[in-house]
């Protein structure tokens, strides 16, 4: 017989013999309680032998996580990006500005942060221009801003 199957026998027959000696009450249980921690663990460890012949223990604190998938990231960061892109350009339409376009520039990385908003708009005046960015900061918060017009 393996190893793997005596110790689970071992085990299982400890925590029987333990359990018709140990008188009932209060402490019985948590000691029933730990036992049992014991017999899934014991049968439970032998489960990744079967599944990766490599496989150890230190393998789970040697430090060694999954990397992040940055193209994952980047798209996210776009869909978001395109997403809000929407949600600026009807805000500034139901404000009153013709708006063409607006395009929100995310900076790299896992996080999603915004490097600057740039907005195309129709045939408003210049002055204009400082409403629209204090709209929009007023939205996103504290973000460079560049207003043109459409030509």
């Amino acid at each position: 017989m393996s190893a793997w199957v005596m110790a689970i026998i071992g085990v299982i027959s400890i925590t029987v013999l333990v359990d018709i000696l140990l008188p009932e009450g209060e402490t019985a249980k948590y000691i029933k309680g730990v036992l049992s921690i014991f017999v899934v663990a014991t049968i439970v460890a032998p489960i990744p032998a079967f599944i990766n012949k490599d496989w150890s223990i230190d393998n789970i604190f040697s430090g060694s996580y999954p990397v992040v998938d940055e193209r994952y990231i980047a798209t996210i960061n776009e869909s978001r990006a395109d997403e809000q892109q929407k949600q600026i350009k009807d805000f500034l339409v139901n404000n009153g500005y013709e708006i063409v376009q607006v395009v929100i520039t995310v900076g790299q990385g896992n996080i999603y942060i915004i490097d600057r908003v740039d907005v195309t708009a129709g045939e408003q005046s210049y002055e204009d221009a400082d409403e629209i960015i204090s709209l929009i900061k007023q939205r996103l918060g504290d973000v460079q801003v560049y207003v043109g017009w459409d030509k």
